[in-house]
């Protein structure tokens, strides 16, 4: 039992040390799956043209959309959709791409 818990917190330390090594834009690349049916493909299109912005849009609309029906979310999930969305800010504020979330806010 200890052996097999040994191995899943050196699998997982080993996870995060790879996960690490990779640029921001690797890892939205590879978060971008978790997106549901049309977001995907819309957010593959919105990469390939470097619209960030709209991206994330996409990521926060699925968060509320799962927020709002917690009962039936996966953890994993949500927790998906939170890591995609920090990368993105974080790579959006890498290039100095305004971040209009709040724009709303007001309304």
């Amino acid at each position: 039992m200890i052996c097999k818990i040994h191995r899943k917190v050196l699998l997982l330390q080993k996870l995060k040390y790879n996960k690490m090594k990779k640029s921001p834009l690797q890892r939205i690349e590879e978060l971008i799956p978790v997106l549901p049916g049309r977001d995907f493909e819309l957010a593959k299109k919105f990469l390939k043209e470097r619209n960030f912005e709209s991206i994330l849009e996409l990521v926060e609309s699925d968060l509320y959309k799962s927020m709002a029906h917690e009962d039936n979310t996966p953890d994993e999930y949500v927790s998906n959709l939170t890591e995609l969305k920090g990368e993105l800010t974080t790579y959006m504020s890498y290039l100095d791409v305004p971040d209009n979330s709040d724009e709303y806010d007001d309304y």
